[in-house]
């Protein structure tokens, strides 16, 4: 049976801000990391020092103050939120092209003698033999 005791309170410092910066640097001398080689991801102004210790930082759906920093560094900067609305659209306006594409071949085919339907000459699987 353990002795160990939930109590809610942090064993050290939070992981946020000049934090996240301190744990990095330290885990990445223990464990031989090259951190010019290394890349981060944040959302946050929060998430600045560990960016800023890094060689390829990435600003993800960022806050503004993050946004603004990125631009300024030529960081990139992906917009997974704005990404998802655009796919989703995008899919969207495909699935509607598609629904106005296959009817107006269903409206335009016709039967040819053995049953296949037919568009300008051309044979679809379905019926009859291809």
């Amino acid at each position: 049976r353990s002795t160990l005791k939930f109590t809610g309170r942090l064993v050290g410092a939070p992981v946020a801000d000049e934090e996240k910066r301190t744990r990095i640097l330290a885990w990445a001398g223990d464990n031989g990391v090259d951190l010019q080689k290394s890349h981060a991801y944040g959302d946050s102004a929060a998430d600045l020092p560990m960016l800023e210790c890094v060689g390829n930082p990435h600003a993800v759906s960022p806050c503004d103050r993050l946004r603004a920093r990125a631009e300024k560094e030529g960081w990139p900067i992906l917009g997974w939120k704005e990404e998802y609305k655009a796919t989703r659209a995008g899919h969207k306006a495909m699935d509607k092209l598609t629904d106005k594409l296959t009817d107006k071949l269903t409206d335009n085919a016709k039967d040819d003698d053995n049953g296949a339907a037919t568009h300008s000459g051309q044979r679809f699987a379905g019926g009859g033999a291809a």
